[in-house]
C-alpha cells in the first residue's frame, strides 16, 4: 500500500491538491472480495508523505522519490514514473532492493492495478469535464486521445527516459501535428501500442533494440506485422498474465504469418496466371 500511496502523492504534489482525485480511488478483488481505497483513506495515509514533501527541499525530494520509484519494478518495467522528469532505473538493483524489502510481486501488482486504474479514471474525468486531450497530455505526459487505439490496446505516455530524446521528440511533434498513433507508426515503421487497455507505458532502451531491428529488416517479437496487428512489446505488464498474454499474442502473430504466407502464395499463383493469360492473348 505504500508504494500506491506514494504514486498518488505524486500526482497531488503535482497537481497542489487531491481534488482531482475520484471518491474511489481503486478498487481491486482479492480471493473474490471487492476491496476499495477511498480518497478519505488517502488524504489520511498521505499526511506524513505530503508533510514531508512540503519541508523538502527539491533536490531531496527528487532523489527521494527517484529511490522509491526504483523499488517499484515488476521483472519488465518501471511503472509509475515521476510527473515531469522519466527515467528508466537499474532494473537488476530494483529487483534486489524489491526482495530485501520482502514485497511480493503480487502485492505489487495489485497496487499497480489499482493506481493505472485511478489515473486512467482521472483523465477520462478531466476529458468529460471540458479539459481537452492535449491539456491532459501536458500535465501528466499522459494523453488520452490521440493515443487510443480501439478496439484492443492502448497506450498511455506517461514521461520519457533521458536516453529515449528522440523518440520524445517524435512523439511530441506527432500531438503537435494532431497526428493518430497509426499514422506515427506508418512514418517510422514502429509498434508503440501497449498491452491492455489499462496499461501504464513508458519508452525505454528496449525500444532501441526495436528500432535497430527493423532498420536492419529484421522482424522483432510481436512488432508490426503489415500494419494490421501491431504491438510494442517492452511495456509494464502483469508477470502473473505474462505467459498467457506472450502465448495468446504468439498464437495472433503465427495466425498472421500463416495467412499473409497464403495469402503470398495466392498472389503468386494470380500473377503466375495473368501472365499466362497476357502471354496466350498476345501469341493468339
Amino acid at each position: 500500500m505504500r508504494y500506491l500511496i506514494i504514486s498518488f502523492i505524486l500526482l497531488a504534489a503535482h497537481a497542489g491538491d487531491i481534488d482531482f482525485l475520484p471518491n474511489e480511488i481503486a478498487t481491486w478483488t482479492i480471493n473474490t472480495k471487492k476491496q476499495t481505497y477511498t480518497k478519505a483513506q488517502f488524504a489520511k495515509d498521505a499526511v506524513p508523505y505530503l508533510s514531508y514533501i512540503k519541508k523538502s527541499d527539491p533536490a531531496t525530494l527528487k532523489a527521494e522519490l527517484r529511490n522509491v520509484i526504483k523499488t517499484m519494478l515488476n521483472r519488465r518495467l518501471i511503472l509509475i514514473l515521476a510527473a515531469k522528469d522519466g527515467f528508466v532505473p537499474n532494473a537488476e538493483r530494483a529487483k534486489k532492493k524489491l526482495k530485501a524489502e520482502k514485497l511480493e510481486l503480487s502485492d505489487f501488482n495489485i497496487q499497480l492495478t489499482a493506481a493505472s486504474d485511478a489515473i486512467h479514471a482521472w483523465s477520462n474525468a478531466k476529458i468529460k469535464a471540458g479539459a481537452s486531450a492535449q491539456e491532459v497530455s501536458d500535465y501528466f505526459r499522459l494523453n488520452t486521445k490521440e493515443f487510443m487505439v480501439p478496439p484492443l490496446y492502448t497506450i498511455h505516455l506517461i514521461s520519457f527516459s533521458e536516453t529515449d530524446k528522440k523518440m520524445k521528440e517524435i512523439i511530441e511533434q506527432a500531438i503537435a501535428d494532431k497526428k493518430t498513433i497509426k499514422e506515427i507508426s506508418k512514418q517510422y515503421k514502429l509498434s508503440l501500442i501497449a498491452f491492455r487497455n489499462k496499461a501504464l507505458s513508458s519508452f525505454i532502451p528496449e525500444m532501441q533494440k526495436v528500432i535497430k531491428d527493423l532498420k536492419k529488416g529484421q522482424m522483432s517479437p510481436l512488432v508490426n506485422i503489415k500494419g494490421k496487428f501491431q504491438v510494442y512489446y517492452c511495456t509494464y505488464i502483469f508477470p502473473r498474465n505474462l505467459h498467457a498474454l506472450d502465448h495468446k499474442l504468439k498464437k495472433i502473430i503465427k495466425k498472421m504469418l500463416i495467412k499473409r504466407k497464403k495469402t503470398q502464395q495466392i498472389n503468386e499463383k494470380l500473377i503466375k496466371l495473368k501472365k499466362e493469360i497476357q502471354y496466350k492473348t498476345f501469341y493468339k
